[in-house]
């Protein structure tokens, strides 16, 4: 009976040791399920956070694009304004050209009717009569 005792306390021994072991297990399970639990929510939140940051991105984003699209048509503004008048400009250097040739042309023509008109023929006169070889020869025979 004694031998009998003592292989029931040992068997409620290895019964009480794998008791332990079975809550060591389901406690550790139970850790790793609050923390997969734990997890999702923060995994929510930062999901959340990337969420809210991507959204407030996404309106500065546009703002700043409306912004452009403001500073791109004033810009196209000057330029249009620009072009007018550098358009104007060309045009008013041209008639300043046209008016300048005509002024030109009328004093050319005005100065050339001026001018006397040479007759005769210009430039040095010879000093006596000219010798050529053939009147010595024949003054010779």
């Amino acid at each position: 009976m004694t031998q009998e005792l003592s292989n029931l306390q040992e068997k409620q021994k290895e019964l009480e040791s794998l008791v332990r072991d079975f809550k060591t297990k389901e406690n550790q399970y139970k850790d790793q399920i609050n923390d997969l639990k734990a997890g999702r929510v923060q995994n929510a939140a930062a999901i959340e956070r990337s969420r809210k940051l991507t959204q407030e991105k996404e309106e500065e984003l546009i703002e700043r694009i409306e912004d452009l699209r403001e500073e791109n048509a004033q810009l196209s503004e000057k330029l249009a304004a620009v072009e007018n008048n550098v358009t104007t400009f060309i045009q008013e250097m041209g008639t300043l050209l046209e008016a300048s040739e005509e002024s030109n042309k009328k004093r050319a023509s005005v100065s050339s009717s001026q001018k006397p008109k040479k007759t005769g023929k210009t430039g040095k006169r010879s000093r006596g009569p000219t010798i050529t070889l053939e009147a010595s020869e024949e003054s010779n025979k």
